[in-house]
């Protein structure tokens, strides 16, 4: 009884410190750094740099930017929002760049968009278009960087996806860490 009851004890603390291991090294990332405000324009959209007439807004934030294409604007972390035509998006986070160097930025949209860091445009595309893909590089000094993404959907299908690779092949969705930059809220915290 006493070899059962030790066996017992040695392996209730093998699991315990594996539970241990296990939630120390698994990150449970619930957070949502990135900030978005919709505005439901109550006039025709044709340009991101029309003159806004603001009906509604709608404040949120994400994980990444990424809106698939569809009819709908949605968003895995929100899901569905309502919006179908006539809507501008802000969406801005702080990153913390680990590694200088030239970033590539991709962005899918439909219709047009503005990347901005530290507020100078890196690429745009103003107008209407279907789902396309923009590309432009961008040299980011280490240390801090806000990211700001300005989009419109006038009508039909809508989608915007934002990514950001180092080295031209790996990219990654903004909003995702990686060992280039990692992604805080506007106030600073993750």
């Amino acid at each position: 009884m006493k070899y059962l009851s030790k066996t017992f004890i040695f392996l209730y603390m093998v699991v315990c410190v594996a539970i241990f291991i296990f939630l120390k090294t698994i990150h449970f990332d619930k957070e949502q750094n990135i900030s978005i405000s919709i505005l439901q324009n109550s006039k025709k959209i044709i340009s991101l740099d029309q003159p806004k007439s603001i009906s509604f807004k709608k404040d949120s934030s994400v994980k990444y930017l990424f809106f698939p294409p569809g009819k709908n604007l949605y968003n895995k972390s929100i899901g569905y929002t309502g919006f179908t035509t006539n809507f501008f998006v802000k969406a801005e986070v702080n990153s913390i760049v680990k590694r200088g160097g030239l970033y590539h930025f991709v962005i899918y949209s439909d219709d047009g968009f503005r990347l901005s860091i530290d507020k100078k445009t890196v690429c745009q595309y103003l107008g209407d278009r279907p789902y396309l893909k923009t590309e432009c590089s961008y040299f980011l000094k280490k240390g801090k960087h806000d990211l700001k993404i300005d989009y419109f959907q006038g009508y039909g299908p809508l989608g915007l996806k934002a990514g950001y690779s180092f080295d031209g092949k790996k990219y990654f969705l903004i909003g995702k860490d990686s060992r280039y930059i990692i992604f805080k809220g506007k106030n600073g915290k993750k």
